[in-house]
């Protein structure tokens, strides 16, 4: 009888153990915390931030003038670093140093590299963008001071630490590395202009320009060539050409001193 007990008890629970072991629960893979974006600033291409601080320094010792924008002459801040970043970035920036500093990407303060810009406020109480120079680097940046000149400043230092404004990258430095090589393929050469004769000496600069693709047959034309068939009267038409253009370089430095000081006065 117990034999035919257990035989009715194994026919009875073995589909129900078979049925709990065959059940399998879904396994969910770990669920990672959300990825966070992380949005870094390139950094400027290394020879781009070398050139600008190795011109930066050049500018060492060049007086103050407001308005100006002259290695050696006079400048003022936003003068120095309009033209250093056109030289030697190819990066077109505005003449004020509040809208430079709209024409940058914020960084913070430890973010700063060789070819950054550093901003300073007039007052220690707050205020917009009244200065600006060129950070390179070691807590170093040069500007234009109206007292003394382009010099060599720390962040370090009481009066600019407690005026700092903000830190930023110009905008499309990134791209910089692409004029700069496209800068690089012309070159300027001096030729002696032999066909006038009665200034031999007198000397003309031109661009040299990536040698185009001639075809074998056609005769090659040289510069010494050209002017032996249409001699340049260089004496003459050099000067009034340089004439032209320091005119009209002082007419846009009158220009925009008097806007300078025209949105100065509305910045009050």
């Amino acid at each position: 009888m117990q034999i035919l007990f257990w035989c009715f008890m194994a026919l009875v629970l073995l589909p129900a153990l078979v049925g709990c072991s065959g059940k399998r629960q879904a396994v969910r893979p770990p669920v990672s915390p959300p990825r966070q974006e992380q949005h870094e600033q390139p950094g400027i291409d290394a020879g781009v931030a070398s050139d600008i601080v190795g011109e930066a320094r050049r500018w060492l010792g060049t007086p103050y003038k407001y308005g100006g924008d002259r290695r050696g002459h006079g400048t003022d801040c936003s003068g120095m670093v309009m033209v250093i970043f056109r030289d030697k970035a190819g990066v077109s920036l505005p003449r004020n140093s509040a809208r430079q500093q709209q024409a940058c990407e914020k960084i913070r303060r430890e973010q700063l590299a060789p070819g950054d810009l550093v901003f300073f406020r007039p007052s220690t109480r707050g205020g917009g963008v009244s200065h600006v120079g060129i950070y390179v680097g070691g807590g170093d940046f040069i500007h234009a001071s109206s007292s003394k000149g382009v010099m060599v400043s720390n962040l370090s230092q009481k009066y600019y630490d407690t005026h700092f404004h903000s830190a930023g990258r110009v905008k499309g430095i990134a791209l910089a590395r692409q004029k700069r090589d496209r800068r690089q393929e012309i070159d300027v050469v001096t030729v002696p202009v032999q066909a006038v004769q009665e200034h031999p000496g007198n000397t003309v600069s031109i661009p040299r320009l990536p040698a185009p693709r001639i075809p074998a047959d056609v005769p090659a034309v040289t510069l010494d060539s050209l002017l032996r068939m249409h001699p340049a009267p260089a004496d003459r038409v050099v000067p009034a050409i340089r004439h032209e253009v320091e005119e009209a370089d002082e007419q846009r430095r009158r220009a925009q001193c008097e806007l300078d000081s025209i949105i100065m006065y509305l910045e009050m």
